[in-house]
Protein backbone atom coordinates (compact mmCIF):
# COMPACT_ATOMS: atom_id res chain seq x y z
CA UNK A 1 0.00 0.00 0.00
CA UNK A 2 1.15 2.90 -1.09
CA UNK A 3 0.89 5.26 1.84
CA UNK A 4 2.61 7.83 3.96
CA UNK A 5 3.53 6.56 7.68
CA UNK A 6 4.31 10.26 8.77
CA UNK A 7 0.08 10.91 8.33
CA UNK A 8 -0.82 8.96 11.55
CA UNK A 9 1.62 10.85 14.78
CA UNK A 10 -1.37 9.23 17.39
CA UNK A 11 -0.73 6.00 19.95
CA UNK A 12 -2.76 3.34 19.68
CA UNK A 13 -3.62 -0.05 21.59
CA UNK A 14 -3.76 -2.98 19.62
CA UNK A 15 -6.28 -5.66 21.11
CA UNK A 16 -6.64 -9.29 19.25
CA UNK A 17 -5.97 -12.97 20.45
CA UNK A 18 -5.81 -15.32 17.24
CA UNK A 19 -4.06 -15.72 14.01
CA UNK A 20 -6.53 -13.71 12.43
CA UNK A 21 -5.95 -10.80 14.18
CA UNK A 22 -1.59 -11.12 13.32
CA UNK A 23 -1.83 -9.62 9.71
CA UNK A 24 -3.23 -6.01 11.35
CA UNK A 25 -0.71 -6.04 14.14
CA UNK A 26 2.37 -7.13 12.34
CA UNK A 27 1.15 -3.71 9.27
CA UNK A 28 0.47 -1.59 12.18
CA UNK A 29 3.99 -2.70 14.28
CA UNK A 30 5.90 -2.50 11.04
CA UNK A 31 4.95 1.18 10.53
CA UNK A 32 4.26 2.21 13.65
CA UNK A 33 5.83 0.53 16.47
CA UNK A 34 7.09 3.17 18.77
CA UNK A 35 3.33 4.40 18.64
CA UNK A 36 2.10 1.31 19.76
CA UNK A 37 1.88 1.60 23.75
CA UNK A 38 0.21 -1.66 24.78
CA UNK A 39 -0.96 -4.71 22.83
CA UNK A 40 -4.11 -6.70 24.94
CA UNK A 41 -4.77 -10.75 24.14
CA UNK A 42 -6.64 -13.22 26.06
CA UNK A 43 -4.58 -15.14 28.93
CA UNK A 44 -2.87 -18.17 27.77
CA UNK A 45 -4.66 -21.61 28.00
CA UNK A 46 -3.84 -25.15 28.68
CA UNK A 47 -4.15 -26.75 25.22
CA UNK A 48 -3.24 -30.36 23.95
CA UNK A 49 -3.18 -33.78 25.71
CA UNK A 50 -0.62 -32.36 28.26
CA UNK A 51 -2.54 -28.97 29.17
CA UNK A 52 0.50 -27.30 28.58
CA UNK A 53 -0.12 -23.38 28.78
CA UNK A 54 0.18 -22.14 25.67
CA UNK A 55 0.06 -18.00 24.23
CA UNK A 56 -2.69 -16.89 21.94
CA UNK A 57 -1.46 -16.46 18.15
CA UNK A 58 -1.14 -12.54 18.83
CA UNK A 59 0.98 -13.04 22.09
CA UNK A 60 3.78 -15.65 20.33
CA UNK A 61 3.87 -13.18 17.22
CA UNK A 62 5.19 -10.03 19.36
CA UNK A 63 7.17 -12.03 21.31
CA UNK A 64 9.00 -13.57 18.02
CA UNK A 65 9.31 -10.29 16.60
CA UNK A 66 11.25 -8.95 19.97
CA UNK A 67 8.65 -5.99 19.65
CA UNK A 68 9.13 -3.64 22.34
CA UNK A 69 5.67 -2.84 23.38
CA UNK A 70 3.71 -4.40 26.56
CA UNK A 71 1.65 -7.07 27.02
CA UNK A 72 -1.61 -6.74 28.77
CA UNK A 73 -3.60 -10.20 29.50
CA UNK A 74 -6.35 -8.46 32.07
CA UNK A 75 -9.48 -11.52 32.30
CA UNK A 76 -11.97 -8.91 32.98
CA UNK A 77 -13.61 -6.19 31.29
CA UNK A 78 -13.10 -4.15 34.35
CA UNK A 79 -9.00 -4.98 34.34
CA UNK A 80 -9.02 -4.23 30.46
CA UNK A 81 -10.90 -0.86 31.20
CA UNK A 82 -8.34 -0.01 33.61
CA UNK A 83 -5.51 -0.31 31.86
CA UNK A 84 -7.13 1.39 28.93
CA UNK A 85 -7.50 4.48 31.05
CA UNK A 86 -3.73 4.14 31.89
CA UNK A 87 -2.61 4.48 28.90
CA UNK A 88 -5.31 6.78 27.54
CA UNK A 89 -4.25 6.19 23.82
CA UNK A 90 -5.89 8.22 21.20
CA UNK A 91 -7.35 4.68 19.04
CA UNK A 92 -8.13 1.40 20.21
CA UNK A 93 -7.88 -1.41 16.91
CA UNK A 94 -9.70 -4.79 18.17
CA UNK A 95 -9.81 -7.47 15.82
CA UNK A 96 -11.02 -10.98 17.31
CA UNK A 97 -9.90 -9.99 20.52
CA UNK A 98 -12.39 -12.24 22.47
CA UNK A 99 -13.69 -10.28 25.22
CA UNK A 100 -16.43 -7.61 25.11
CA UNK A 101 -15.13 -4.23 25.75
CA UNK A 102 -17.09 -2.03 27.97
CA UNK A 103 -19.77 0.34 26.90
CA UNK A 104 -17.94 3.44 28.66
CA UNK A 105 -14.64 2.85 26.77
CA UNK A 106 -16.38 2.64 23.07
CA UNK A 107 -18.23 5.91 24.36
CA UNK A 108 -14.86 7.49 25.31
CA UNK A 109 -12.01 6.41 23.17
CA UNK A 110 -11.92 5.35 18.60
CA UNK A 111 -12.41 1.87 18.95
CA UNK A 112 -12.44 0.61 15.60
CA UNK A 113 -13.00 -3.35 14.71
CA UNK A 114 -12.46 -5.43 11.62
CA UNK A 115 -15.01 -8.04 10.58
CA UNK A 116 -14.82 -10.29 7.71
CA UNK A 117 -18.47 -10.00 6.63
CA UNK A 118 -19.95 -7.42 4.41
CA UNK A 119 -22.12 -5.55 7.80
CA UNK A 120 -24.69 -5.22 8.82
CA UNK A 121 -24.79 -9.21 7.09
CA UNK A 122 -23.62 -11.85 9.55
CA UNK A 123 -23.05 -9.74 13.01
CA UNK A 124 -21.60 -12.73 15.11
CA UNK A 125 -19.03 -15.27 15.51
CA UNK A 126 -18.99 -17.28 12.32
CA UNK A 127 -19.38 -14.96 9.29
CA UNK A 128 -16.84 -16.81 7.27
CA UNK A 129 -18.93 -19.84 7.63
CA UNK A 130 -22.31 -18.05 6.81
CA UNK A 131 -21.31 -16.75 4.06
CA UNK A 132 -19.96 -20.27 2.37
CA UNK A 133 -23.23 -21.93 4.14
CA UNK A 134 -25.41 -19.73 2.63
CA UNK A 135 -23.68 -20.08 -1.13
CA UNK A 136 -22.68 -16.74 -0.78
CA UNK A 137 -21.02 -15.30 -4.40
CA UNK A 138 -19.52 -11.96 -2.96
CA UNK A 139 -18.55 -11.36 0.79
CA UNK A 140 -16.11 -9.49 2.24
CA UNK A 141 -14.63 -7.52 5.06
CA UNK A 142 -16.04 -4.45 6.92
CA UNK A 143 -14.26 -2.35 9.43
CA UNK A 144 -16.59 -0.43 11.87
CA UNK A 145 -16.24 2.45 14.76
CA UNK A 146 -17.19 -0.07 17.60
CA UNK A 147 -20.39 0.55 20.22
CA UNK A 148 -21.85 -0.89 22.63
CA UNK A 149 -23.80 -3.57 20.68
CA UNK A 150 -22.32 -6.87 18.44
CA UNK A 151 -20.93 -5.81 14.99
CA UNK A 152 -23.51 -2.76 15.21
CA UNK A 153 -21.20 0.25 14.73
CA UNK A 154 -21.13 2.83 11.96
CA UNK A 155 -19.38 1.41 9.22
CA UNK A 156 -15.85 3.28 8.25
CA UNK A 157 -14.57 1.06 5.19
CA UNK A 158 -15.96 -1.52 3.70
CA UNK A 159 -13.75 -4.24 1.03
CA UNK A 160 -16.29 -6.60 -1.09
CA UNK A 161 -14.77 -9.28 -3.19
CA UNK A 162 -15.97 -12.39 -5.09
CA UNK A 163 -15.85 -15.72 -3.48
CA UNK A 164 -14.19 -18.36 -5.17
CA UNK A 165 -16.18 -21.58 -6.14
CA UNK A 166 -13.46 -24.24 -4.73
CA UNK A 167 -12.66 -21.57 -1.34
CA UNK A 168 -13.12 -22.94 2.05
CA UNK A 169 -13.32 -20.81 5.65
CA UNK A 170 -9.21 -21.55 6.43
CA UNK A 171 -8.90 -19.91 2.71
CA UNK A 172 -11.52 -17.10 2.97
CA UNK A 173 -9.64 -16.55 6.95
CA UNK A 174 -6.57 -15.57 5.29
CA UNK A 175 -7.57 -13.51 2.40
CA UNK A 176 -9.91 -11.64 5.04
CA UNK A 177 -7.28 -11.40 7.57
CA UNK A 178 -4.87 -9.31 4.95
CA UNK A 179 -7.89 -7.46 3.42
CA UNK A 180 -8.48 -6.01 7.41
CA UNK A 181 -5.03 -5.29 7.77
CA UNK A 182 -5.16 -2.48 4.93
CA UNK A 183 -8.51 -1.10 5.59
CA UNK A 184 -6.99 -0.35 9.25
CA UNK A 185 -3.84 1.15 7.80
CA UNK A 186 -5.95 2.99 5.35
CA UNK A 187 -8.09 4.58 7.87
CA UNK A 188 -5.41 5.78 10.41
CA UNK A 189 -3.98 7.49 7.41
CA UNK A 190 -7.03 9.53 6.08
CA UNK A 191 -9.29 9.08 8.72
CA UNK A 192 -10.14 12.79 8.50
CA UNK A 193 -11.67 12.33 5.28
CA UNK A 194 -13.77 8.97 6.19
CA UNK A 195 -17.21 9.37 6.77
CA UNK A 196 -18.92 6.95 9.17
CA UNK A 197 -21.97 5.19 7.94
CA UNK A 198 -24.90 3.73 10.26
CA UNK A 199 -25.94 0.75 9.50
CA UNK A 200 -29.30 -0.16 8.92
CA UNK A 201 -30.26 -2.51 11.41
CA UNK A 202 -33.55 -3.77 9.79
CA UNK A 203 -30.56 -5.82 7.27
CA UNK A 204 -29.18 -7.25 9.90
CA UNK A 205 -28.63 -11.26 10.25
CA UNK A 206 -26.78 -13.09 13.08
CA UNK A 207 -24.69 -16.23 12.89
CA UNK A 208 -24.13 -18.57 15.76
CA UNK A 209 -20.90 -20.75 16.97
CA UNK A 210 -20.27 -23.68 15.11
CA UNK A 211 -20.51 -27.02 16.94
CA UNK A 212 -19.30 -30.35 16.25
CA UNK A 213 -22.67 -31.62 15.45
CA UNK A 214 -23.50 -28.67 12.59
CA UNK A 215 -20.72 -30.55 10.68
CA UNK A 216 -22.46 -33.97 9.94
CA UNK A 217 -23.39 -34.62 6.56
CA UNK A 218 -26.69 -35.63 6.94
CA UNK A 219 -28.10 -37.80 3.98
CA UNK A 220 -30.91 -35.52 3.38
CA UNK A 221 -28.56 -33.21 2.30
CA UNK A 222 -28.16 -32.26 -1.77
CA UNK A 223 -24.67 -32.09 -3.41
CA UNK A 224 -24.53 -28.09 -2.96
CA UNK A 225 -25.52 -28.16 0.53
CA UNK A 226 -23.23 -31.07 1.58
CA UNK A 227 -20.08 -29.00 -0.62
CA UNK A 228 -21.23 -25.81 1.47
CA UNK A 229 -21.01 -27.11 4.61
CA UNK A 230 -17.39 -28.53 3.15
CA UNK A 231 -16.25 -25.66 2.34
CA UNK A 232 -17.78 -23.93 5.13
CA UNK A 233 -16.26 -26.42 8.20
CA UNK A 234 -12.77 -26.52 6.49
CA UNK A 235 -9.92 -26.89 8.29
CA UNK A 236 -12.28 -26.51 11.22
CA UNK A 237 -14.12 -28.42 12.24
CA UNK A 238 -14.02 -30.63 9.82
CA UNK A 239 -17.41 -31.94 8.05
CA UNK A 240 -17.66 -35.32 8.23
CA UNK A 241 -19.41 -38.51 7.79
CA UNK A 242 -19.79 -41.67 9.58
CA UNK A 243 -18.57 -44.95 8.32
CA UNK A 244 -17.79 -48.48 9.78
CA UNK A 245 -17.45 -46.71 13.20
CA UNK A 246 -15.04 -44.11 12.52
CA UNK A 247 -15.70 -40.45 11.43
CA UNK A 248 -14.21 -39.37 8.50
CA UNK A 249 -13.73 -35.70 7.75
CA UNK A 250 -13.84 -33.87 4.21
CA UNK A 251 -11.55 -30.95 3.87
CA UNK A 252 -12.20 -30.62 0.25
CA UNK A 253 -14.72 -31.74 -2.51
CA UNK A 254 -16.14 -31.37 -5.85
CA UNK A 255 -19.65 -31.57 -7.96
CA UNK A 256 -18.70 -33.57 -10.87
CA UNK A 257 -22.17 -34.93 -12.85
CA UNK A 258 -24.28 -33.76 -10.14
CA UNK A 259 -22.45 -36.51 -7.00
CA UNK A 260 -20.07 -34.73 -4.66
CA UNK A 261 -16.46 -36.27 -5.22
CA UNK A 262 -13.64 -36.10 -2.24
CA UNK A 263 -11.24 -34.49 -3.24
CA UNK A 264 -8.88 -34.41 0.52
CA UNK A 265 -9.81 -36.23 3.37
CA UNK A 266 -8.92 -37.82 6.89
CA UNK A 267 -9.95 -41.03 8.71
CA UNK A 268 -9.91 -40.65 12.37
CA UNK A 269 -6.73 -41.59 13.91
CA UNK A 270 -5.01 -41.32 10.43
CA UNK A 271 -3.46 -37.78 9.01
CA UNK A 272 -5.14 -35.77 5.97
CA UNK A 273 -4.91 -37.16 2.69
CA UNK A 274 -6.07 -36.88 -0.88
CA UNK A 275 -9.18 -39.05 -1.73
CA UNK A 276 -7.03 -40.89 -4.68
CA UNK A 277 -4.46 -41.87 -1.89
CA UNK A 278 -7.66 -43.21 0.02
CA UNK A 279 -9.15 -45.21 -2.71
CA UNK A 280 -5.82 -46.98 -3.00
CA UNK A 281 -6.77 -49.16 -0.46
CA UNK A 282 -10.03 -48.51 0.22
CA UNK A 283 -13.80 -48.64 -1.71
CA UNK A 284 -15.53 -45.22 -2.31
CA UNK A 285 -17.19 -43.32 0.48
CA UNK A 286 -20.72 -43.40 0.56
CA UNK A 287 -21.70 -39.76 1.24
Amino acid sequence: MDLNPKQFKGRYVFAGSPDFAVPTLSVLLDNHETQCVGVFTQPEKPTGRGKKLSPTAVQAYVQSRSASVPLFHPTTPEAFADAIHQLNPDVIVVVAYGMIIPKHIVDAYCCINVHPSLLPKYRGATPIQAALLNQDTVSGVSLIRMNEYMDAGDILLTQSMPIPMASTAGDLHAIYAGVGAELCLRYLYDHTSITPTAQDDTLATYCKKIQSADACLLPEYDAAEKLARIQAFSPKPGAYILQNNKRIKIFRAQILDGCLEPLEIQVEGKPRMAYSNYLAGNPPLVI
